[in-house]
């Protein structure tokens, strides 16, 4: 859980095989656990590593896009962090 005040941004992403078709995706939480927002994309040919790597892409766009200030990351990808 986030602190007061804070966002927590989940974000995932796969593929099948490596690379092939891939996926990722992320959703927003306030610090009550409440949904804020979610987002997923889809990639054409992708390595599992290029899929976690947009999940986070597209998460950090759109803190950016809506303003959002104090915000933690989680991913299952220690490549990633």
């Amino acid at each position: 859980m986030p602190f007061v005040g804070e966002i927590k941004l989940n974000t995932d992403g796969c593929s099948k095989g490596n690379p092939g078709p891939a996926g990722y995706g992320g959703l927003f939480r306030d610090e009550r656990g409440a949904w804020l927002h979610g987002y997923h994309g889809k990639l054409e040919e992708a390595t599992s590593m290029e899929a976690e790597l947009w999940a986070v892409y597209r998460g950090l766009t759109i803190m950016l896009e809506k303003g959002m200030k104090d915000t933690c990351i989680e991913t299952d990808s220690k490549q990633v962090v």
